[in-house]
């Protein structure tokens, strides 16, 4: 991956603010069980920022599964690279289309838990890399530090469900994670697995660096 500047497509696009977007998330709740529902409600935000993100990097040159479905299967574009982007429940479509699994029972049968629906994914079918993008936030110690934890298991069943490919795993991880669970970050961080803070200077450039 090299060190080229980001240079957007020319796609008219929503243009808000990502860095105010991103440091303007809701406020950590206080008292007994302020994780949870806050925890999650926040990730959603930090999902949504990341998703419209790329959207303004990218032009789409062809639907691949047409349908009704909020995330679609796309061809894109991005940095004169070409790449399928299938987030969320989009990553299914694309893997029964191109034969991996036989429907949506197989599938589900085929992947671990925690590696079915990415927040984002870019697949590089020429290269025949996957871009595999989680997005965390944690509001307090406990619960989301044991899912950093399994990036090993949701990789090797990636690899066993797409052979030949390269799996890519990315972390957009909220700042709290740096104090609150610094040996599952010290772990990632010698594993090589990319993490992009939401409170980095440059997010929307190290963004872009994933994949160009």
């Amino acid at each position: 991956m090299n060190n080229n500047k980001l240079t957007k497509q020319t796609k008219t696009t929503n243009t808000t603010n990502m860095n105010s977007e991103r440091i303007s998330l809701p406020k950590k709740n206080k008292g007994t069980g302020a994780g949870g529902s806050k925890t999650n409600k926040n990730g959603k935000v930090l999902e949504k920022i990341v998703r419209s993100y790329f959207s303004t990097l990218l032009t789409v040159l062809s639907v691949l599964i047409k349908n009704n479905n909020k995330f679609k299967v796309e061809e894109v574009s991005i940095g004169g690279r070409i790449f399928i982007r299938a987030p969320e429940g989009a990553f299914k479509r694309w893997d029964i289309y191109n034969g991996f699994s036989v429907d949506n029972k197989d599938y589900k049968n085929r992947g671990l838990h925690g590696a079915k629906n990415p927040d984002d994914a870019f697949i590089d079918m020429n290269n025949k890399v996957i871009y595999w993008i989680e997005c965390k936030v944690q509001e307090v110690g406990g619960s989301k530090c044991e899912v950093l934890q399994s990036y090993n298991h949701k990789i090797r069943n990636l690899q066993e469900r797409y052979p030949g490919y390269t799996i890519n795993y990315i972390y957009i991880l909220d700042q709290n994670f740096r104090k609150l669970c610094p040996k599952e970050i010290s772990y990632i961080i010698e594993d090589n697995i990319k993490i992009v803070w939401n409170d980095d200077a440059n997010f929307e450039q190290s963004l872009f660096n994933l994949l160009i």
